[in-house]
């Protein structure tokens, strides 16, 4: 077997979805998993090609064990009543929000996916004003994030 260490600041991607050669050949409970290790490798002694890296010949006897990752991002920051409309936290004069439903969304408004593909749930604002999402692939693919009114403090009207 061959066991694999992830990285900080990276997730497994999903194993096993092709040919042997380029694939991810670990395995995993959750894709966040330390560690990922692969089926028992049966070593021979004949030379192959090793056509990940290489279109030569060398004596590899299994080239086809490999892990792929996905960087994985955060997104998230501050709610606050902006009391003299500038359009800045004003930190000491201006208050954070508590309780403001905050949903990430792709360009299309769907609710955005995580680096495992499933939808990314709404969080609310702590006591602080802050939020956070977590998990996230890099925005390749056009996601977007807006704050949607939830349970406000009755000061707000």
């Amino acid at each position: 077997k061959v066991r694999f260490t992830l990285p900080s600041g990276y997730v497994w991607t999903v194993s096993n979805t092709g040919g042997d050669g380029l694939d991810n050949d670990g395995t995993y409970t959750l894709n966040s998993d330390a560690t990922s290790i692969t089926n028992t490798v049966t070593l021979t002694e004949s030379a192959v090609s090793d056509t990940d890296t290489s279109a030569s010949r060398r004596l590899v006897t299994d080239p086809t064990i490999d892990a792929g990752v996905i960087p994985v991002v955060s997104l998230g920051d501050l709610v606050w009543i902006d009391s003299n409309k500038n359009g800045l936290w004003d930190s000491g004069s201006e208050s954070p929000i508590q309780g403001v439903k905050v949903e990430l969304l792709t360009a299309a408004g769907a609710a955005a996916t995580d680096a495992q593909g499933n939808s990314v749930a709404s969080v609310n604002t702590d006591v602080n004003g802050r939020y956070s999402f977590t998990n996230l692939l890099l925005f390749r693919d056009a996601h977007r994030y807006r704050y949607v009114r939830g349970e406000l403090p009755h000061i707000l009207g």
